[in-house]
């Protein structure tokens, strides 16, 4: 059995160049999510693709999921780099073989990375929801990156309410000292209208705003033969992350933005579009 607590790569590590001063000359900053589509092994040379999309991003965070195998992340720190885009990663060892990284920009602090006990329902092919204590200028929030079962049986379903029930009770106790500031973004693999009783436990303490809501009847996901469902999330700390810029959630249409058809996107890039949202850094509002 891996030990997964081991971190493999940690952040604090440089992914490769000479880092600078630390500095942030805007006043927002950009976190993103994305799967990789990742269920099978990626070949090292997707490395350069995932660049490409990540660097037409630019985001301050970006929580990739999907990610196999473990040493993605490294090789597009490695592509970013010789963008002249410098990143350092957060991956740690679990028993999935899809994994769950962050990728950050310098300046930003990662620390504290965890996973959140229970979130993977104690099944060793599911994957463990990472978090980590982010600080981008003066704004620090916990960061939650999940990557949730798939599919909508009932079975399914009873399976993510007790992984979302770990998760609300990893929060609850996240947020009872001084840090109120609550990102959870990823993989839901939850369909809003479909799979309420997902959202309503993973929301049992009523600590959280489904940002992504606003965006009902879009999709992120993509199937063999078009446009499929909403099954990627992204909520913040009700009544607190106030650095949210209210309405700028988006999802990214990166089909059209590297000029493809959504299906050549699809076989060529990932089977989901990322989602990305805005933050004030310039005040922290705990």
């Amino acid at each position: 059995m891996k030990t997964i607590l081991k971190i493999l790569q940690i952040g604090l590590l440089l992914c490769s160049g000479v880092w600078g001063q630390s500095s942030f000359p805007g006043t927002t900053a950009n976190i993103s999510a994305w799967n990789l589509k990742g269920f099978n092994p990626l070949a090292r040379s997707m490395a350069d693709t995932f660049a490409t999309v990540i660097a037409l991003l630019d985001p301050e965070v970006i929580a990739l999921v999907e990610v196999n195998p473990d040493f993605i992340p490294a090789e597009i720190c490695a592509e970013l780099g010789r963008r002249d885009l410098w990143y350092k990663r957060v991956i740690m060892e679990q028993p999935a073989r899809q994994n769950i990284a962050l990728l950050y920009k310098h300046g930003v602090e990662i620390t504290n990375p965890r996973f959140i006990p229970g979130s993977d329902d104690g099944n060793a092919q599911l994957r463990l929801a990472l978090a980590a204590d982010v600080r981008i200028d003066q704004f620090d929030f916990t960061l939650i990156a999940v990557h949730l079962k798939s599919a909508r049986g009932a079975t399914d379903r009873a399976t993510r309410d007790r992984q979302t029930a770990a998760i609300a009770a990893f929060i609850q106790t996240a947020t009872s000292g001084t840090e109120r500031d609550v990102l959870v973004v990823g993989d839901y693999n939850m369909i809003p209208g479909q799979d309420n009783s997902n959202f309503a436990s993973l929301n049992s303490n009523n600590n959280l705003h489904f940002i992504s809501d606003s965006l009902a009847g879009a999709f992120t996901h993509i199937g063999t033969s078009g446009p499929g469902n909403f099954l990627d999330g992204y909520a913040i700390a009700l009544g607190h992350t106030r650095e949210y810029i209210a309405g700028s959630l988006r999802i990214v249409p990166m089909h059209d933005v590297m000029g493809m058809t959504l299906l050549g996107y699809r076989d060529a890039v990932s089977d989901h579009l990322p989602l990305d949202a805005v933050f004030v850094i310039t005040e922290n509002d705990d």
